[in-house]
């Protein structure tokens, strides 16, 4: 192998492979609607929030999820690094997607919140896990 080519292993990883082709969804021109996810009240530290696009069934756990990245917002973060409190997250979803998501909902009686979805204009709407497997199953090509 030249010098060249190692170089290019080195910084692209293994050439010739492809990233995985995102699945079929909702046209792009669908509406979208944006979560936004406070930080808790207090000095409580809580852990991170996550939401996760469904998008199939998987034989390992159940359903096959694609995490979504927040934009987080540091405008009122206090703290020291690895300590920080008072970041918001806000995820960008769009209309028609099926979602789980997990975040602390109540800070003071710890309860963390965790539930599928369905997104609408207006917000979410709880679905029962049935209806993930069933749509999901929909979603399978």
């Amino acid at each position: 192998m030249s010098r060249f080519d190692y170089r290019t292993l080195r910084r692209f990883g293994r050439i010739g492979t492809e990233p995985e082709p995102e699945p079929p969804g909702p046209a792009p021109d669908t509406p979208i609607f944006a979560l936004v996810i406070p930080p808790p009240a207090g000095d409580r530290i809580a852990d991170k929030p996550w939401v996760a696009r469904i998008t199939g069934l998987s034989d390992h756990f159940g359903v096959r999820r694609q995490f979504l990245r927040p934009l987080v917002d540091w405008s009122h973060a206090r703290g020291r690094p690895g300590r920080v409190r008072g970041l918001s997250h806000t995820f960008v979803l769009r209309v028609g997607w099926v979602v789980e998501a997990c975040y602390l909902q109540d800070p003071h009686d710890e309860v963390t919140s965790r539930f599928f979805a369905r997104v609408q204009p207006a917000g979410l709407q709880p679905i029962e896990v049935q209806e993930v497997v069933e749509w999901a199953v929909v979603q399978q090509p």
